[in-house]
């Protein structure tokens, strides 16, 4: 400020040419009579920085839905609820509020310190998706742990449907699963639901044999129904990311709750989980619709006429290479008697397994 006035007091001195003050001075023109203006009429006050900010903001959020939008915030997350802009977005809309742009939402969460900034995140343009185009198309398997307020180890397992996200069933245990619980809870699901045309599953032996060359006894009942069951690439959890990102949303809403004491308590806490997800919560990933109502939208699918043939079993051997204590060049590795790499093991000697 101190340089804007000493050009003002030179300008406003008699037989003062402005526009050569300015060239000298590199000031433009417009601003150092726009800056006399203001000393005139203010003083020296008059002379410092003003905001750039526009006086009128028509398209501003009004302040009662912004501080609606953190009430539904803080109240979403304080339940183990999903509160991002969508989900707020369809709270607003189901109280009759103005509803504002999922990006507005997220702009208003971040003035307000309520979003960590995550750029590390891989962009959702560059996901490979996949959805079935019918109810029982594709069901979806998987096992996943949970805690007792104890310390009790729990074992949950969980049907999906692919198409609607619907969950099928949700069943805790407190012990080790075995194959034949997994069957249970599967021909459970099917008796309610009907059976699916096909089941996708990880490699755990509670569903597969197939990576040690032989069939357990899920496999075999599922086949029994007509159903075609698929197992997911080994270390590629993505053929079932429908189903482990369920497992984050479930474990987010359990760590909200009290911990449960016991094996009831928590099958009471899942199944209304299971109750709200299924019938009162809108799903991001199907345009937020409701995963009962999209479920029940379509006649379902069912077990094949005619099941493809059994695929031979996978069998993954692993040769152990052991590595000389010592290692040396070639050349100047010590020979025997006879004048032969000890480290050198002949091909026809030690075949190579057969994979």
């Amino acid at each position: 400020m101190d340089e804007r006035l000493r050009w003002v007091l030179l300008a406003l001195q008699p037989g003062t040419d402005v526009r050569g003050l300015c060239a000298s001075e590199g000031v433009a023109a417009s601003a150092l009579y726009e800056w006399r203006r203001r000393y005139l009429a203010g003083g020296v006050e008059a002379l410092a920085p003003r905001t750039r900010r526009p006086h009128r903001f028509p398209k501003q959020v009004p302040a009662a839905i912004e501080d609606e939008i953190v009430r539904l915030r803080k109240e979403l997350v304080d339940k183990g609820f999903d509160a991002g802009p969508q989900s707020i977005a369809w709270h607003l809309e189901q109280a009759g509020l103005s509803v504002p742009s999922r990006a507005t939402i997220g702009r208003v969460l971040s003035r307000r310190g309520l979003i960590d900034p995550q750029p590390q995140k891989r962009p959702r343009s560059s996901w490979r998706r996949f959805e079935w185009p019918s109810p029982n198309d594709l069901w979806q398997g998987d096992m996943t742990m949970w805690t007792l307020a104890g310390g009790t180890g729990i074992e949950i397992i969980d049907f999906l449907d692919d198409h609607s996200r619907f969950v099928l069933a949700l069943v805790a245990f407190d012990r080790t699963v075995t194959c034949q619980d997994t069957s249970t809870v599967f021909e459970q699901a099917c008796d309610q639901h009907g059976p699916p045309t096909r089941l996708v599953t990880d490699n755990g032996l509670i569903f597969t044999g197939n990576q040690l060359g032989f069939e357990v006894v899920f496999e075999t009942r599922v086949r029994a129904l007509g159903v075609h069951q698929i197992s997911s690439s080994p270390y590629h959890p993505q053929t079932c990311g429908k189903l482990e990102r369920f497992h984050q949303t479930l474990k987010k809403h359990l760590a909200a709750l009290d911990p449960a004491r016991t094996l009831a308590e928590l099958q009471t806490q899942l199944d209304a989980f299971r109750d709200r997800y299924n019938w009162h919560r809108p799903h991001q990933g199907i345009g937020r619709s409701i995963p009962a109502e999209r479920y029940h939208a379509q006649p379902r699918s069912g077990p094949l006429d005619q099941l493809p043939d059994r695929p031979p079993p996978r069998r993954y051997r692993h040769r152990v290479l052991r590595r000389a204590p010592h290692p040396q060049p070639l050349a100047h590795r010590r020979r025997d008697a006879l004048g032969r790499d000890p480290h050198h093991r002949h091909p026809n000697r030690h075949p190579h397994p057969t994979l």
